[in-house]
């Protein structure tokens, strides 16, 4: 990355935000010749330095970045594709430390789906007390019929979700139907990604049950893997960072100023605030996040 693109980007006004322009030419190398590299560097920025991951620790953010980078997929609450959320993690020595973590959305797969190629017509949804619903299987797979009756979405009245899929060449559709009993020991194991917005994690469900059944790729096995880690509480860790990428940080910056509270006392980062990260439908009035947006900006546009 040249010094002019450099100077293009937000101040970090943490440690976080720090180690990812210190990296800026590995991560750029690891993003997809179909984004826009200057744009990603700048939106990786922003999001290291809003509050909800100020005070997650520096290797856990440069993870999240890199993350993205691999996937080819931003954490825009619009396209609802990945989320980068704060996450309390037990460390190899029994301590707890706050940890930025990547969750993968259901668009996001979805997304994953459609640029393979071979994976097509991807559908879900939930079912409640109350619809129209009967599932079987023959010699050619899965059926089910839904004929939805209920539409208030009270998620203590949901029973089963779906998730349907035409792959290239085949004759007939894929399908996968879990029934309640089987998402509530997911909700177990996800913990606090459950508690914001429910609706959207159910199809989560459905999507991710439905995605063993695709084509393998890179990406898609690396998010199967990062929902994974989430879901056993365990660190994240991704299967091809750059050795050394997170092995020694960054000297700061001489002015104190560029990283706020990093290295004063007068600025301490706000409690976490995880509702930003809500995989609520996606809003045609919601605001884009844009290159140039200040972290305030950046904070009301994610809130």
């Amino acid at each position: 990355m040249n010094d002019k693109a450099l100077a293009k980007l937000p101040e970090p006004k943490n440690q976080g935000a720090v180690e990812i322009i210190a990296r800026s030419e590995a991560l750029m190398n690891a993003v997809p010749s179909t984004m826009d590299k200057d744009r990603f560097m700048s939106l990786m920025v922003s999001f290291a330095n809003t509050k909800a991951i100020a005070d997650c620790t520096w290797q856990s953010v440069v993870m999240c970045a890199f993350g993205c980078a691999q996937l080819g997929l931003i954490p825009n609450p619009v396209l609802q594709h990945i989320a980068i959320i704060p996450r309390k993690t037990k460390t190899v020595d029994n301590r707890y430390e706050n940890r930025a973590s990547l969750m993968m959305q259901y668009r996001g797969y979805i997304e994953l789906a459609r640029r393979g190629g071979l994976v097509t017509d991807v559908c879900r949804g939930v079912v409640f007390e109350g619809d129209e619903f009967e599932q079987w299987a023959d010699e050619h797979g899965k059926h089910f019929r839904h004929v939805p009756k209920v539409f208030d979405h009270d998620m203590n009245k949901a029973t089963h979700v779906w998730a349907t899929n035409h792959i290239v060449g085949s004759p007939h559709p894929m399908c996968e139907i879990v029934p309640r009993v089987q998402v509530m020991k997911s909700k177990a194991k996800g913990g606090d990604v459950w508690k914001y917005d429910e609706y959207p994690m159910w199809l989560k469900t459905g999507i991710l049950r439905l995605s063993s059944l695709w084509p393998m790729s890179p990406e898609l096995g690396t998010a199967q893997q990062l929902d994974y880690q989430i879901e056993m509480g365990q660190p994240q860790q991704l299967p091809e960072m750059p050795a050394g990428l997170i092995d020694a940080p960054t000297a700061p910056p001489a002015n104190p100023n560029q990283i706020g509270s990093l290295l004063g006392d007068d600025e301490q980062p706000g409690p976490h605030d995880t509702s930003q990260y809500r995989e609520d439908q996606a809003d045609d009035s919601a605001p884009v996040v844009d290159d140039n947006v200040s972290d305030a900006d950046l904070d009301k546009a994610l809130g």
